[in-house]
């Protein structure tokens, strides 16, 4: 009936749509609560008659939930042929969730049950630093600074994670990545490089970044934000002479065995000090 199959539970191990046999339960594992069933799981078992005669067979659960869905309620099985049924979980609240499956054949006294669980859990997600700043200081104009974020994934399923607005940053910056699938109890380090082609001032500009479950459904989870700053600037330096009217130091005749001093002077038009040799 169930094609994941697993002897004995081992602790701690996360268990995905797998049958428990020593538990005697069908266990859907983890999932992300959402509202609407957006984070929905199936699974579909395959029913076998092994019987000589037909058999009609009534589905149900041994009580109403809202957790878990059937795709029907009947099902009719010559002989020696199969059918399948598919099973649905979506947790909208935090915990573990159980109901009781019940196969009720006609004519056979025996109801015919199957335990199934699963339990609704949220996103852990952090965005590294915890500062939610990324300083990249003051870059002379062509020069480029390298740096990084991390995406922490603390939660008990795999999460995706995607910036949003990463086509706001092209001019500037090159990011490695602009999504990318974080595993369960894993991190994910993302480069982001300032390349310094403009000059000017780039202040907490906001990067935002959405997290998703895995196969990116739905709205995003979580959001998060972070803030970037950077300032290109560009050395701009003037020589001014003497004789405003020339553009080299004339030093005119001079006499054998004399000494001529012309003055230059070297004007710093840019935002910051400049050194010189």
């Amino acid at each position: 009936m169930f094609q994941n199959f697993a002897r004995r539970a081992v602790e701690d191990k996360v268990y995905k749509v797998t049958y428990l046999d020593n538990l005697k339960m069908f266990e859907f594992g983890p999932i992300f609560i959402g509202n609407f069933r957006i984070y929905e799981e199936e699974y579909t078992i395959d029913l076998k008659n092994s019987s000589l005669i037909t058999a009609d067979v009534e589905i149900e659960f041994q009580e109403e939930t809202t957790v878990f869905q059937i795709d029907k309620d009947f099902i009719t099985l010559e002989p020696g042929c199969r059918g399948k049924l598919t099973i649905s979980a979506a947790p909208a609240e935090v915990g573990i969730h159980n109901s009781v499956l019940l196969f009720c054949v006609k004519d056979n006294p025996e109801i015919i049950t199957i335990n199934i669980g699963c339990s609704g859990v949220v996103p852990v997600v952090e965005i590294l630093p915890l500062t939610k700043q990324i300083e990249y200081g003051k870059l002379l104009l062509y020069r480029r600074e390298d740096d990084r974020f991390i995406v922490k994934n603390d939660s008990i399923l795999p999460i995706m994670w995607k910036i949003r607005n990463s086509q706001e940053f092209m001019e500037d910056f090159i990011i490695a990545q602009t999504s990318g699938i974080v595993p369960r109890q894993d991190n994910q380090v993302v480069p982001v490089t300032y390349i310094a082609c403009r000059v000017g001032v780039i202040s907490h500009k906001t990067l935002t970044i959405d997290i998703y479950d895995a196969d990116g459904r739905g709205e995003p989870m979580l959001i998060d934000t972070l803030y970037l700053s950077a300032e290109c600037y560009d050395v701009m330096v003037e020589c001014a002479y003497e004789n405003p009217a020339e553009t080299y130091l004339n030093y005119g005749n001079v006499k054998v065995n004399s000494t001529v001093v012309r003055e230059m002077y070297l004007l710093n038009r840019g935002k910051y000090n400049i050194y010189f040799k």
